[in-house]
């Protein structure tokens, strides 16, 4: 079920499976930072509201290169939030093969220890480890 969908972004959740799908579209090449950082603050928000047990994101289509003072100011948020919700998440992580965006991406995430997390090119074996519990 699609909750959320912006000219940048879309979230969808799969209650049935605790499992939420965040993708990116081409226009992000055009964002900006505070846009980037709304964005940013939607996902968390749904993330507290929907509590999942997975996270599937897809990031071949995000185009915009995230700062350094962005980075640093969405993982200590990131972590708080996933932090709060008191088990860890397991999330999957489709990249980019540009290595700046693939670089920024991994930055920002691997900065917080409050999930298990792993890095594919392909969707469907990022899904594959999602399942494999």
């Amino acid at each position: 079920m699609n909750i959320y969908k912006s000219k940048y972004q879309f979230i969808n959740y799969l209650k049935d499976q605790a499992l939420m799908e965040v993708g990116f579209f081409p226009e992000t090449e055009f964002m900006l930072d505070y846009q980037y950082r709304d964005e940013a603050e939607i996902f968390l928000t749904i993330i507290s509201e929907e509590k999942p047990h997975q996270v599937l994101f897809d990031f071949r289509n995000l185009m915009f290169i995230v700062t350094p003072e962005t980075q640093d100011w969405f993982s200590p948020k990131l972590g708080a939030t996933y932090a709060n919700l008191g088990y860890k998440i397991k999330q999957a992580m489709v990249v980019s093969q540009d290595f700046v965006s693939q670089l920024a991406t991994e930055q920002i995430i691997n900065d917080t220890d409050t999930f298990q997390i792993q890095y594919f090119s392909d969707e469907q074996k990022a899904r594959d480890w999602l399942k494999a519990s």
